[in-house]
Order: C-alpha cells, then sequence, then structure tokens
C-alpha cells in the first residue's frame, strides 16, 4: 500500500525534467494535506526540529510575511507574499500535528484581512503556553487553533483572487514547487536544491523519524 508520503515524492519526481529545463509547475497537488506534508517534509529536513522552537518559527514567518504584503508595491511581490504566508501556515499546521484533509481548496469563508487570523492564532498558542482563557483544555485549543489556520487560507483567498485567476492553493503550489523546494539551506543555502536531493532528504528524514516511507 503506498503512504501519502510515497504519493508525495512520486508525484514530485515526475517533475524533476521539468523544472531542471527552467520549467514551471501550476500545480501538483491535490488538497491541501498532501501540499502540507511535503513543506513539512522539506522543513524537516531544512531545518530540523529547530530546537524545541517548531511551532514558533513558522509562526513567526506568517508574522514576517504578512508584513511584506502589506508592504509590497507589485503584483508580482503581493503574490510572493501570500505565497510565503501559506508556505509558512502549512509547516505550522503539520508541526502542530494538524490534519488538513477537511480543509477545502477554495475556502467557503473568503476574507482580505489575515492580519485578523494571525492574530487569533497567536492569541490560542500565546494562551495555551500560560494554560488561561479555556485554552488548558486541548481539545478547545485545537479547534481555535485550526479555525485561525482554515481563516487564514481564506483570507488568502480573498487577497488571491484580488490580485488575478489564481487561487491561494496554486500560488501555494506554484510557490512551493518553483521557489521554496528548490532551496537547500542546511547544507548549500547558495545553490538551489534538486528534486532528486530533495525526495532523498525527505525519505532521510521520514525514516529517523519512523513516518512509514521508505
Amino acid at each position: 500500500m503506498t503512504t501519502l508520503g510515497e504519493e508525495i515524492i512520486s508525484r514530485m519526481t515526475k517533475f524533476t525534467e521539468q523544472l531542471e529545463n527552467g520549467g514551471r509547475v501550476e500545480k501538483t497537488f491535490a488538497s491541501w494535506e498532501e501540499l502540507a506534508v511535503a513543506v513539512n517534509n522539506w522543513s524537516m529536513a531544512n531545518f530540523g526540529s529547530q530546537s524545541g522552537l517548531g511551532l514558533l518559527m513558522p509562526l513567526l514567518g506568517i508574522v514576517e510575511e504578512v508584513g511584506e504584503y502589506d508592504e509590497a508595491l507589485t503584483l508580482e511581490d503581493k503574490e510572493d507574499a501570500i505565497g510565503d504566508i501559506l508556505i509558512f501556515a502549512l509547516d505550522y499546521a503539520k508541526r502542530a500535528g494538524m490534519d488538513l484533509s477537511d480543509i477545502p481548496i477554495w475556502s467557503d469563508h473568503i476574507s482580505y484581512c489575515p492580519n485578523k487570523w494571525v492574530s487569533k492564532l497567536a492569541h490560542a498558542r500565546l494562551k495555551r503556553f500560560q494554560k488561561i482563557r479555556g485554552m488548558e483544555n486541548i481539545s478547545a485549543f485545537r479547534v481555535k487553533e485550526k479555525e485561525a489556520i482554515a481563516g487564514l487560507f481564506g483570507a488568502c483567498e480573498g487577497l488571491a483572487h484580488s490580485l488575478g485567476s489564481d487561487g491561494a492553493f496554486e500560488i501555494a503550489c506554484k510557490t512551493f514547487i518553483n521557489v521554496v523546494a528548490k532551496r537547500k539551506w542546511h547544507t548549500q543555502p547558495d545553490k538551489p536544491i534538486t528534486f532528486e536531493s530533495s525526495c532523498e532528504d525527505f525519505k532521510n528524514v521520514a525514516a529517523e523519524l519512523n513516518w512509514g516511507i521508505s
């Protein structure tokens, strides 16, 4: 039986030649969950657990990119920021153990204010750490945390369609495949990553963490 991780690696590998020849991939994943697993695999391969701050780091990344979106002066820069917001959000979600299978590719809750949902996510995480405001209850916390992530996707959906025809999911796929997955910060920060080496890194990390990907 093929695992989700194996399916993702297989699907990504099919585009190796296209990418190495300078091609661009518009969409290669079927769901937020599939894309999130690939993003998290890449993140773990490049940054590991980040010394116990694994959830804080992508949350800070979301905050950074929301600021970059607000400062962006061109449509291209705004789309880049939306893509990066989503990549950090997906990494956060998987580091938090979230299952995104029930979140539709096209959000039913479109808005144009990512700041609202970033604030809600930070609130839930902070109060959980402090064990106050009801967030000491893990079930209540998980509900608020996932609501914030889903809301953030909806905000990015609205922002994406204000720029053009691509939705948030399409932008996230393009950002990951054409930009993020080519980076290999942990060993060669000055050289782009190849899909072959990326898949090997994913497999090695998966083996270390016993994810059942061979």
